[in-house]
């Protein structure tokens, strides 16, 4: 997962993330819009 967006000339949209955070099948995620509800990466995943 990648967050907090930066400006970075470099890159081919001009901006780049600074925070990634890798996660597994055991792992849960929560949407910046929805944090209260977390959704399992294993869901995610085929």
């Amino acid at each position: 997962m990648s967050r907090d967006p930066r400006p970075d000339p470099a890159a081919a949209h001009g901006h780049s993330y600074f925070h990634h955070i890798f996660l597994g099948p055991g792992d849960a995620i929560a949407p910046l819009a929805a944090p209260n509800s977390p959704v399992a990466v294993a869901d995610l995943l085929p």
